[in-house]
């Protein structure tokens, strides 16, 4: 290669490269104004959607303590029960 191509081989290269770095910058744009996308009815929504989290939420308590509830009538039912088949077993065997 003759000395003008290698120089032209240089420049075309530097000028590739350079471009594709320009290419590279980030553009600046425009800040955009910012604009509420939430209207009346989606405060609503959010509100309506609270309350029903809400309510679900106590409602979810309120099973819970019916639940633990009903548990122990269930183990005192059962105590009862006991007891009096005892009591019945006992007055059984004074009969005889």
């Amino acid at each position: 290669m003759s000395t003008r191509q290698l120089r032209i081989l240089f420049l075309t290269l530097a000028v590739s490269v350079l471009g594709s770095l320009g290419a590279c910058q980030k553009q600046e744009s425009p800040p955009t104004p910012q604009i509420s996308s939430e209207g009346p009815a989606e405060r609503a929504g959010k509100q309506i959607d609270e309350a029903a989290t809400s309510a679900g939420n106590t409602l979810e308590r309120g099973a819970d303590t019916i639940g633990d509830k009903a548990v122990e009538a269930e183990r005192k039912t059962g105590e009862a029960l006991e007891r009096t088949g005892e009591k019945i077993q006992e007055d059984a065997a004074k009969r005889k």
